[in-house]
């Protein structure tokens, strides 16, 4: 991934200079973190927040039924930490067990694609903030974060952004939802594409084992989706 990265022949202008001693400071906060075993994996306590997660994931598949819009936000607000749980996999701090880790709550929890999000996240941590190259960025022309990407925005956009972000994010998920699935079967990640499946089958028998009609279990499903 990273090989794959263009390289900056002359760095632009508008590039702030690194402070003087920077990398040794860093270094030597990374020494003292690694000291101090803040570097290692903790199972207990991720193992304890994952099996939290994962529980109110279950609990709000019974709810679904009776409360479909209040169990779609729970799910949705589980899905986000599946999110933090994930990232702790793609990011290999759960040592041996990084990608089983991962794969369990990005691909069967979520639904999501493991190998599209470290594709993505390692390209964003390589080139950070770097315009043209790190696609968090990749807004324009309905967001801009710094003034460089907010020539590119309309002046009323640039002016409601603070307020249309959130409603726009959410509707953007399913965009995002279609990325990841193609991404997955494009690049025959079949494993990741059976996790994927294996979402959809486990909710769909979950939701029907509570007894939940499929206009419950949709709206449900799309609020803790798009929330």
């Amino acid at each position: 991934i990273l090989r794959a990265l263009p390289v900056m022949k002359t760095v632009p202008e508008n590039v702030p200079k690194q402070a003087e001693g920077h990398p040794e400071e860093l270094a030597k906060y990374l020494k003292k973190w690694r000291d101090e075993g803040l570097m290692e994996p903790r199972p207990l306590a991720a193992g304890t927040y994952g099996a939290t997660v994962v529980a109110l994931i279950i609990f709000s598949v019974y709810m679904a039924p009776t409360y479909p819009m209040l169990a779609g936000l729970l799910v949705g607000t589980c899905w986000a930490h599946c999110g933090f749980l994930q990232h702790m996999g793609g990011h290999r701090e759960m040592g041996a067990i990084s990608f089983p880790w991962q794969h369990f709550f990005e691909g069967l929890c979520k639904g999501g694609s493991a190998s599209w999000w470290r594709n993505r996240h390692n390209k964003h941590h390589a080139k950070t903030n770097v315009i043209g190259e790190d696609g968090d960025l990749r807004t324009t022309p309905f967001f801009a974060w710094d003034a460089t990407l907010a020539q590119q925005v309309p002046d009323w956009s640039l002016k409601t952004q603070a307020f249309t972000f959130l409603p726009a994010l959410g509707a953007y998920v399913f965009v995002f939802a279609y990325t990841v699935r193609k991404f997955a079967i494009v690049k025959k990640l079949w494993l990741e594409v059976f996790l994927m499946f294996a979402h959809y089958g486990v909710f769909a028998a979950g939701l029907k084992a509570a007894g939940c009609t499929l206009s419950a279990g949709m709206t449900y499903y799309c609020i803790g989706y798009a929330w």
